[in-house]
């Protein structure tokens, strides 16, 4: 009786640890994980639905991730934690990331190397760290809602609005008002920080001093910028493609490449303290001197290449905003150490050459809106032609100049032989 009371136990002992065995087997079995950088690795739990990226420094793209594995893995991931020493996170990294999953995004360490659209798809996010790439990361995307973990001292929230911690700076805005008002603690406006296509409105705080590049960029129906007086620079491509009509500026300002490009504005008064950059604005709006034509700056709307023709004949295409005021412009072309000055009366459709003969490398003519100049570029030279432009106004005493434009270096369209 004892011997067969030993054995029982024993059996059951035995079945006891098989059915362990295979409980813990079947756990780990619900995960699974793969390399998703040169130190850095992805676990997926099946049970969760969570995605954990874990380990330090980049990611890779999502070319180098893919496997069949991590796909199936990806999209159904509704749970995604980013470890708290993970650097780079590229911008396809999370591709397939599924906005009907209303994932929640736990990013760990600072937001510094996180490339546009990497959490578009994201619901809801909370952060440990800084909010450097927040804007970029989530353009265009559904988030819905930020949080900042306790003891996250790197940032401010406060009415869809992420803050630096000293609340001077605006990261991001993920609000729906249609009239949006900086208030007026802010002092700037960081890349991509409002990116609503029904934002209406904006009306910038007393404070506010830069708003970095394409700031804006992305609200197509904007139609109203209210400034202020302290207001210093407006960065590249900042309200480029919004819907914007009419805008007031200060007299001293800095006006990035294509602040304004693609929009609306009609006419726009410049003092001779603006710097203006590069395509600041449309070809059809019409700058207003302040003070008069002395010393304003104006920009070139479009300067390249254009041998579609397929003759071999490089021709120059030239295109630029008006100056209220002006009796006519001089141009500069530049190329290596050769330079060609153009004078243009107020017509637009006269150029005279000044210290060239019509025999020579370069001939004017007037089309589409603007100028052609045909070139034929020295045998052998990779120099790039360069182009600048001023606007001027005769008086008793000779000309009145404005200043010249930003140099600006020639884009190249293909042949149509090509």
């Amino acid at each position: 009786m004892k011997k067969r009371k030993l054995l029982s136990e024993f059996i059951l002992l035995l079945l006891f640890i098989v059915c362990s065995m295979t409980t813990v087997m079947a756990k780990e079995s619900d995960k699974v994980s793969g390399k998703c950088g040169e130190n850095v690795y992805w676990t997926y739990d099946r049970e969760k639905h969570e995605m954990t990226i874990d380990g330090h420094g980049d990611m890779y793209a999502y070319d180098q991730i893919y496997s069949r594995k991590y796909e199936r893995c990806i999209v159904k991931t509704k749970v995604l934690k980013i470890g708290k020493n993970v650097e780079k996170v590229p911008e396809d990294a999370f591709t397939f990331l599924r906005v009907e999953n209303k994932v929640y995004v736990e990013v760990h360490g600072d937001m510094e190397k996180f490339e546009r659209c990497t959490l578009s798809h994201a619901t809801k996010i909370k952060l440990y760290g800084n909010a450097d790439t927040l804007a970029a990361s989530v353009r265009e995307g559904y988030v819905k809602k930020i949080v900042k973990a306790k003891g996250n001292k790197k940032i401010k929230i406060k009415n869809k609005m992420v803050l630096s911690p000293d609340g001077k700076e605006l990261y991001l805005y993920y609000g729906k008002e249609k009239d949006l008002k900086i208030p007026d603690n802010i002092t700037r406006i960081r890349e991509n920080a409002v990116v609503y296509p029904r934002l209406r409105k904006v009306t910038l705080g007393k404070k506010v001093r830069e708003i970095d590049d394409a700031a804006f960029l992305g609200c197509y129906n904007l139609e109203e910028l209210q400034s202020n007086k302290k207001l210093r620079s407006i960065g590249t491509a900042a309200f480029e493609g919004t819907d914007l009509k009419k805008i007031t500026l200060p007299d001293k300002i800095k006006i990035g490449m294509g602040a304004f490009r693609d929009t609306k504005i009609k006419s726009v008064i410049l003092s001779h303290k603006a710097e203006v950059g590069i395509m600041a604005f449309p070809e059809k709006t019409e700058i207003i001197p302040k003070e008069g034509i002395g010393g304003v700056q104006m920009s070139l709307g479009e300067a390249f290449y254009d041998d579609r023709d397929g003759d071999g004949i490089e021709r120059i295409v030239l295109r630029w905003p008006e100056v209220r005021g002006a009796d006519g412009y001089e141009i500069k072309l530049i190329q290596g150490d050769r330079v060609q000055e153009l004078t243009c009366k107020k017509n637009r459709k006269t150029i005279r050459n000044t210290n060239f003969s019509f025999d020579d490398e370069f001939f004017v003519y007037y089309r589409e809106g603007g100028y052609g100049i045909e070139y034929r570029p020295e045998p052998g030279s990779e120099n790039p032609v360069s182009v600048r432009i001023r606007a001027y106004k005769k008086t008793k005493n000779g000309k009145k100049y404005g200043k010249w434009s930003i140099l600006q270096v020639l884009q190249r369209y293909a042949s149509s032989e090509a």
